[in-house]
């Protein structure tokens, strides 16, 4: 028979915060506090009339630097000359610089909208709302990334020589008594997670993180011949 020990366990994932890389007026905005998220969902958007005429702005200003340059370039095509060798060099700067500012632009464009990029669980919108002025960078929105899904249990000193690295466990969430998700313990907390009864937190991967959501709370069962 399997020799474990039951540990009181709980849900846990990784906080990411999420932010416009660009500033703004929001357009819309829809990571509502607990709201499940998609991967690659767009959850915001700043409002983007000023940066489509910025980009296209940008469009036609290359459009007329590369027919500059076409026309030099054919016009001193084959002459040796170091100076008009010097204007030729030039033209291609101006050319290369115009590419990169249209390139920019459309970074701007598309850095208009706020993708979330993994599965996860809005839990503070960052006070974001349609209407309001941003700048860059700034109004974080807290989502738990559920692809970070684990289980941290709570264990005594006296016990922790008893559990290692790889060990096969077991978890049964109290909201879904008949699911059982299998795992390995991967690591301990760096330090005590209450400081009144020294327990330390062991963490463990899971093969499958259906149905969990943080903070969800069950037994995690450790075994030490498997």
């Amino acid at each position: 028979m399997a020799q474990e020990i039951s540990l009181e366990a709980r849900v846990a994932a990784s906080i990411r915060e999420l932010r416009f890389s660009f500033g703004g007026v929001v357009e819309s905005f829809s990571a509502e506090v607990g709201k499940m998220v998609s991967a690659g969902e767009i959850i915001g958007r700043l409002k983007r009339e000023e940066l489509t005429k910025k980009r296209q702005l940008k469009l036609e200003g290359y459009n007329k630097m590369r027919a500059t340059f076409e026309q030099l370039k054919k016009k001193l095509e084959g002459d040796d000359d170091p100076d008009k060798k010097y204007l030729m060099d030039r033209a291609q700067a101006d050319l290369n610089s115009s590419v990169l500012e249209v390139e920019l632009a459309q970074l701007e464009f598309d850095g208009a909208e706020l993708k979330c990029p993994f599965p996860g669980l809005v839990m503070d919108d960052g006070g974001i709302a349609p209407g309001m002025a941003i700048s860059p960078a700034s109004f974080s929105v807290k989502i738990a990334d559920l692809s970070s899904i684990k289980v941290q249990a709570e264990v005594g000193q006296e016990k922790m020589s008893l559990i290692k690295k790889d060990q096969y466990a077991e978890f049964t969430p109290l909201s879904l008594p008949e699911a059982v998700y299998k795992g390995r313990i991967f690591g301990f907390t760096p330090g005590p997670l209450d400081r009144r009864s020294n327990d330390f937190g062991v963490w463990c991967s899971l093969e499958t993180k259906d149905n969990l959501l943080p903070g969800m709370t069950g037994a995690l069962k450790i075994y030490f011949d498997r």
